[in-house]
């Protein structure tokens, strides 16, 4: 349950996006329920963000706190910091989202009184509550909502329920899995599972987050009806650079190792680099082979590293 007198930030990640970063503080600004503050982690960008922002005008708005990082942290690094900084300054909501999405003018509005919603019917206190993501101009989601992961059965991938526009026919219902594009986070979870994992630089840290939510006990709310609009297509896997690619196994491979059962920590590793050489022996790209052993390596190397998800 929420109190009027709850005070909310939104976490803003952005890297060389400026155009994008934009439309997405217009569409914070616009919000019906004003936001308290908008932390934004610059991940030292190269293209003229921070000139965009003072010319703009978003620098001289109260509420905005701008900050920009040394060095590109990746969006794992960029929203460590930015949940660390929310947290710091008392916040009870941090509501995280990348630069390329912008809510609709109601969309924090609705996700609040839902959680009021679901504490009145279901006595339950969500930790996170997650609007829809959809694309511009299109009725249908940009990515499958998880329902379910399936951390027991090595023969089946990670994700083993999805939930997708067709079966959106419900004010709220509760889910397990969900990106850092839109999900507003309560202060009790931070307090209980600490702050994004900074090491898996881009992909898998909100899948990691997720996961230590599920341990801790916590509880997810998708709502449909709070909507947030994704402004680009995703990279595609295809046209990855070595290192990225070499960063996307290591980081599934991992978590796998951390969260799954015996059977999993042991078999679905394997079966992911026997898939990847498969798939590129069969591609005529050899050269490509060696990369998910590194990803391997580095993915056992984290496994028994010791780390502080409160630092």
């Amino acid at each position: 349950m929420h109190s009027l007198k709850d005070k909310i930030a939104a976490i803003v990640v952005t890297y060389n996006r400026k155009e994008l970063l934009q439309k997405c503080l217009d569409g914070l600004l616009s919000q019906t329920r004003p936001l308290d503050s908008i932390i934004i982690i610059d991940n030292a960008s190269t293209d003229g963000t921070e000139e965009l922002l003072e010319d703009k005008g978003y620098l001289t708005n109260p509420i905005i706190d701008y900050v920009k990082m040394l060095t590109n942290t990746g969006g794992s690094g960029g929203f460590h910091e930015g949940v660390k900084r929310g947290y710091s300054k008392g916040y009870d909501w941090l509501w995280l989202m990348d630069d390329d999405v912008m809510p609709e003018n109601n969309c924090l509005e609705v996700l609040l009184s839902n959680i009021d919603t679901i504490y009145k019917i279901k006595k339950m206190k969500p930790w996170v509550v997650v609007p829809t993501r959809s694309y511009l101009d299109q009725n249908k989601l940009s990515e499958p909502v998880v329902e379910k992961y399936n951390l027991n059965n090595p023969f089946h991938s990670l994700v083993q329920n999805t939930i997708s526009e067709n079966h959106i026919n419900e004010e709220y219902f509760q889910i397990e899995g969900f990106a850092f594009e839109g999900p507003l986070i309560n202060k009790e979870c931070i307090a209980r599972i600490g702050y994004p994992d900074k090491r898996f630089f881009i992909w898998g840290d909100d899948t990691d987050y997720c996961l230590r939510i599920r341990k801790a006990g916590g509880i997810i709310f998708y709502i449909p009806k709070a909507k947030l609009i994704r402004l680009r297509i995703p990279s595609n896997v295809n046209i990855l650079t070595k290192e990225q690619l070499i960063i996307l196994y290591r980081n599934a491979i991992y978590l796998n190792l951390k969260y799954g059962s015996i059977f999993v920590k042991i078999l679905r590793p394997l079966f992911t680099v026997l898939k990847f050489i498969s798939i590129n022996v069969i591609k005529g790209q050899i050269k490509k082979v060696p990369n998910v052993f590194i990803s391997l390596f580095f993915a056992y190397k984290r496994y028994f590293e010791e780390y502080n998800y409160f630092s």
